[in-house]
Protein backbone atom coordinates (compact mmCIF):
# COMPACT_ATOMS: atom_id res chain seq x y z
CA UNK A 1 0.00 0.00 0.00
CA UNK A 2 1.50 3.38 -0.98
CA UNK A 3 1.27 6.61 1.07
CA UNK A 4 -1.66 8.03 -0.89
CA UNK A 5 -3.66 4.81 -0.42
CA UNK A 6 -2.93 4.95 3.29
CA UNK A 7 -4.04 8.56 3.60
CA UNK A 8 -7.22 7.88 1.62
CA UNK A 9 -7.95 4.97 3.95
CA UNK A 10 -7.59 7.38 6.87
CA UNK A 11 -10.05 9.80 5.28
CA UNK A 12 -12.60 7.02 4.68
CA UNK A 13 -12.17 5.32 8.06
CA UNK A 14 -12.19 8.55 10.10
CA UNK A 15 -9.80 9.43 12.92
CA UNK A 16 -9.69 5.87 14.23
CA UNK A 17 -8.39 4.52 10.91
CA UNK A 18 -6.51 1.25 10.82
CA UNK A 19 -3.32 0.45 12.68
CA UNK A 20 -1.38 0.75 9.42
CA UNK A 21 -3.03 4.08 8.58
CA UNK A 22 -2.49 5.44 12.06
CA UNK A 23 1.21 4.52 11.90
CA UNK A 24 1.43 6.46 8.63
CA UNK A 25 0.35 9.74 10.24
CA UNK A 26 2.28 9.43 13.51
CA UNK A 27 6.06 9.24 13.58
CA UNK A 28 6.94 7.30 16.72
CA UNK A 29 10.20 9.09 17.46
CA UNK A 30 9.80 8.68 21.23
CA UNK A 31 9.28 4.89 21.12
CA UNK A 32 5.80 4.94 22.64
CA UNK A 33 4.09 1.59 23.17
CA UNK A 34 0.68 0.20 24.08
CA UNK A 35 -2.10 2.66 24.94
CA UNK A 36 0.23 5.66 24.74
CA UNK A 37 1.08 4.80 21.13
CA UNK A 38 -2.55 4.12 20.25
CA UNK A 39 -3.67 7.48 21.70
CA UNK A 40 -0.86 9.35 19.91
CA UNK A 41 -1.87 7.78 16.59
CA UNK A 42 -5.53 8.76 17.03
CA UNK A 43 -4.54 12.30 18.05
CA UNK A 44 -2.20 12.64 15.06
CA UNK A 45 -4.84 11.45 12.60
CA UNK A 46 -7.27 14.05 14.00
CA UNK A 47 -4.64 16.77 13.60
CA UNK A 48 -3.99 15.74 10.01
CA UNK A 49 -7.69 15.82 9.21
CA UNK A 50 -8.10 19.28 10.83
CA UNK A 51 -5.15 20.69 8.85
CA UNK A 52 -6.48 19.27 5.58
CA UNK A 53 -9.92 20.78 6.22
CA UNK A 54 -8.37 24.20 6.85
CA UNK A 55 -6.57 24.09 3.49
CA UNK A 56 -9.70 22.77 1.74
CA UNK A 57 -11.76 25.63 3.19
CA UNK A 58 -9.19 28.15 1.86
CA UNK A 59 -7.99 26.56 -1.41
CA UNK A 60 -6.27 29.68 -2.79
CA UNK A 61 -4.53 30.72 0.43
CA UNK A 62 -0.95 29.97 1.45
CA UNK A 63 -0.30 29.21 5.11
CA UNK A 64 2.87 28.83 7.15
CA UNK A 65 3.01 26.28 9.97
CA UNK A 66 2.53 29.15 12.44
CA UNK A 67 -0.54 30.45 10.63
CA UNK A 68 -2.14 27.01 10.64
CA UNK A 69 -1.29 26.72 14.34
CA UNK A 70 -2.99 30.04 15.12
CA UNK A 71 -6.00 29.38 12.84
CA UNK A 72 -6.73 26.09 14.59
CA UNK A 73 -6.91 27.88 17.91
CA UNK A 74 -3.56 26.57 19.09
CA UNK A 75 -5.24 23.33 20.19
CA UNK A 76 -2.46 21.41 18.45
CA UNK A 77 1.26 21.82 18.97
CA UNK A 78 3.34 23.54 16.33
CA UNK A 79 5.33 20.34 15.85
CA UNK A 80 2.09 18.38 15.36
CA UNK A 81 0.99 20.89 12.71
CA UNK A 82 4.37 20.55 10.98
CA UNK A 83 4.02 16.76 11.01
CA UNK A 84 0.52 16.97 9.54
CA UNK A 85 1.69 19.34 6.79
CA UNK A 86 4.57 16.99 5.95
CA UNK A 87 2.20 14.01 5.85
CA UNK A 88 -0.27 15.86 3.61
CA UNK A 89 2.50 17.09 1.31
CA UNK A 90 3.94 13.58 0.98
CA UNK A 91 0.43 12.27 0.21
CA UNK A 92 0.02 14.84 -2.58
CA UNK A 93 -2.69 16.98 -0.94
CA UNK A 94 -0.56 20.06 -0.27
CA UNK A 95 2.31 21.70 -2.10
CA UNK A 96 5.16 23.72 -0.69
CA UNK A 97 5.28 27.25 -2.10
CA UNK A 98 8.19 29.55 -2.84
CA UNK A 99 6.47 32.28 -0.83
CA UNK A 100 7.80 32.74 2.70
CA UNK A 101 6.33 34.65 5.63
CA UNK A 102 7.69 36.00 8.90
CA UNK A 103 6.69 34.00 11.96
CA UNK A 104 5.99 35.32 15.46
CA UNK A 105 9.66 35.22 16.46
CA UNK A 106 10.65 37.01 13.26
CA UNK A 107 11.90 33.79 11.67
CA UNK A 108 11.08 33.21 8.02
CA UNK A 109 8.84 30.20 7.31
CA UNK A 110 7.85 28.50 4.10
CA UNK A 111 4.19 28.31 3.14
CA UNK A 112 1.96 25.58 1.71
CA UNK A 113 -1.30 25.54 -0.21
CA UNK A 114 -3.85 23.00 -1.31
CA UNK A 115 -2.53 21.18 -4.35
CA UNK A 116 -4.82 21.68 -7.36
CA UNK A 117 -6.53 18.56 -8.63
CA UNK A 118 -5.34 17.76 -12.13
CA UNK A 119 -7.73 15.87 -14.36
Amino acid sequence: MNQLDLFQALRHNGPQGTAETANFVYFNTTSKTGEDLKEARVRASGQTEAVLKLFQNHPNTTFSVWEVHFRLGQQYSKSGIGRAITTLTDAGHLEKCDKRKNGPYNEISYTWKLKPIRL
